[in-house]
């Protein structure tokens, strides 16, 4: 029995663990098979739009901006178009979608593992299509106590990180998010807790850098 999954991860799931997300849904079909007929699964991605998550920045780019820990870079690996799962107060009215890019620090990357997202750069370029855009998105930001403002970028921007994650499979997440318009920007290095290079200062000037090297 051939099964088609179409690949819908909300922004949160994102940035929370899109190797979580993945294989969930390939558990959840391979459980749906009868135990007779063989299940054969295939992934779908939306490949309807192409918001430029992946071809904004060059190998070169990435690699001059992140140094050492970029020196074997896999991918782009292009996740499609994806439906925003917005949460928490004051979100409601938000509508976007979103494209996901995955650039790995190792090679390896399949789906079973998400294309190694949880030791790579993330880059995600949303669009809002909501009356207000972002506005209500940006507010939230604001009241985070580990988002700090940068000026100079886009209408607005935030850097955001998380290097205290602890616990089995723990993963330190710095994220740089830009809001251009009706337009949001995400650029996130994850790395294995255990293994992590970057620190918080270090992967804030390394974002930034590769920030301006966007095409």
């Amino acid at each position: 029995m051939l099964k088609k999954i179409l690949i819908s991860l909300g922004i949160i799931v994102v940035a929370t663990g899109l190797t979580v997300g993945i294989l969930y849904i390939v558990k959840q079909n391979n459980t749906e098979a009868p135990a007779d007929e063989p299940t054969t699964d295939k992934v779908v991605l939306d490949l309807s739009k192409d918001y430029g998550a992946c071809s904004m920045l060059d190998e070169t780019a990435i690699k001059n901006s992140l140094g050492d820990v970029a020196a074997n870079l896999q991918g782009p690996q292009n996740m499609g178009i994806v439906g925003d799962v917005q949460r928490g107060e004051g979100t409601e009215d938000l509508k976007s979608d979103s494209q996901m890019c995955v650039f790995a620090f190792a090679n390896g990357g399949t789906l079973e593992n998400g294309y190694n997202s949880d030791n790579a750069l993330l880059v995600q370029k949303t669009k809002y299509t909501n009356e207000n855009g972002p506005a209500s998105q940006i507010e939230q930001i604001k009241k985070d106590p580990t988002a700090s403002a940068v000026e100079g970028l886009g209408d607005s921007a935030f850097y955001t990180p998380n290097s205290v994650a602890q616990g089995p499979n723990a993963v330190f997440s710095f994220e740089l998010v830009v809001f251009t318009g009706n337009e949001r920007t995400s650029y996130m290095i994850r790395q294995p807790a255990d293994k992590a290079t970057f620190t918080d200062e270090t992967a804030k000037t390394a974002l930034l850098s590769l920030e301006k090297s966007t095409k």
